[in-house]
C-alpha cells in the first residue's frame, strides 16, 4: 500500500477511552402543549451549567422566568432559518461572542421550525410544478427541509455543544393505521425527523394523565410510542420528569 495513503488511514483512527472524552448531551423531548417540554430542557441547561442559546418559535419560553438564576444565561432567538441557525453554531466554534461561551442548545420547538421552513418554501411557489395543490408542500420541499437540517445536525455534532430539541406529538392518524404506522411520535415529516431523531442519545415522550397528576416521560420505545436512552444512567424505562436532571448529572460527572 502507498505510505502515504497508510498514514492517512492511521490518522482516521481515534482513540478507544471514550470515557475520557466530555459528556455532551442531545437529547429530544416531544410531548402535548404544556407538557412541560422547555421546562425540563430549562432544568437540564441548568444542572449543564453556562451560556444558553434559546431558539424560539413560540411563547412557551416564557417558563424561563420561573428559573431566574438560569435565565440569566439565556440569550432568546427567534427563529428565522436554518441559516440562522448555521451562523449561530460557525460562531460559536470561532469563539465569537456571545456565541463562544454558550455550552448548550435550547430549540423549542424544532417541529414548528421545520414547519415554518416548509410555508416559506410554498410561499415562495417553490416546486409548484411538482404539487397536487400549489398550497400544500410536495415531496421536493421535504427533501429541501431535510437537507438543510442535515447541513445544521453535522454542524452541532462536530461542536462541543449540548444540545436539547422540543417538539410537539404527533398521534397515529386514521390514515397512518392503514398504513401500519402506529407509534406515537414527534411532529415533523419523515425525512426530517430521521435526521434529527438518529443523530439523539435521549428521545423521551412527557405526557400527564390529568391537569393535576404529575408529569413522567417515556425513554422505552414500543410498537405505540416512539422513544429510545443510550444514556447508562437513564435506562430505558417511564420515570417521573423532576427526576431527569439529577439523572443526567450523574451521567455527565461519571
Amino acid at each position: 500500500m502507498d505510505a502515504k495513503k497508510l498514514e492517512i488511514l492511521r490518522k482516521m483512527g481515534q482513540p478507544s477511552d471514550l470515557w475520557q472524552e466530555e459528556r455532551l448531551v442531545r437529547a429530544l423531548f416531544y410531548g402535548d402543549f404544556g407538557a412541560g417540554k422547555t421546562t425540563l430542557a430549562a432544568k437540564i441547561a441548568q444542572v449543564i451549567g453556562g451560556k444558553v442559546a434559546l431558539i424560539t418559535t413560540d411563547s412557551a419560553w416564557t417558563v424561563m422566568h420561573n428559573y431566574p438564576d438560569l435565565a440569566k444565561n439565556v440569550i432568546r432567538y427567534p427563529f428565522d432559518s436554518f441559516g440562522q441557525v448555521k451562523l449561530m453554531i460557525e460562531a460559536h466554534n470561532e469563539g465569537i461572542e456571545p456565541f463562544g461561551e454558550i455550552k448548550t442548545f435550547i430549540w423549542d420547538t424544532i417541529s414548528t421550525s421545520i414547519d415554518r421552513v416548509l410555508r416559506d418554501l410554498v410561499k415562495r411557489k417553490k416546486f409548484v410544478n411538482q404539487q397536487v395543490d400549489p398550497d400544500i408542500e410536495g415531496y421536493p420541499h421535504y427533501r429541501m427541509v431535510a437537507n438543510g437540517l442535515k447541513e445544521v445536525v453535522e454542524l452541532f455534532n462536530k461542536s462541543d455543544l449540548n444540545v436539547i430539541y422540543t417538539a410537539h406529538v404527533k398521534f397515529p392518524s386514521e390514515n397512518d393505521r392503514k398504513n401500519q404506522k402506529f407509534a406515537i411520535r414527534p411532529t415533523a415529516n419523515e425525512m426530517a425527523y430521521q435526521v434529527f431523531g438518529q443523530e439523539v442519545q435521549l428521545i423521551g415522550w412527557l405526557s400527564r394523565e390529568s391537569q393535576s397528576a404529575q408529569r413522567k416521560i417515556q425513554f422505552k420505545g414500543t410498537i405505540a410510542e416512539t422513544a429510545k436512552s443510550q444514556i447508562s444512567t437513564i435506562p430505558e424505562n417511564t420515570y417521573l420528569v423532576d427526576q431527569i436532571p439529577e439523572l443526567i448529572q450523574q451521567w455527565i460527572n461519571n
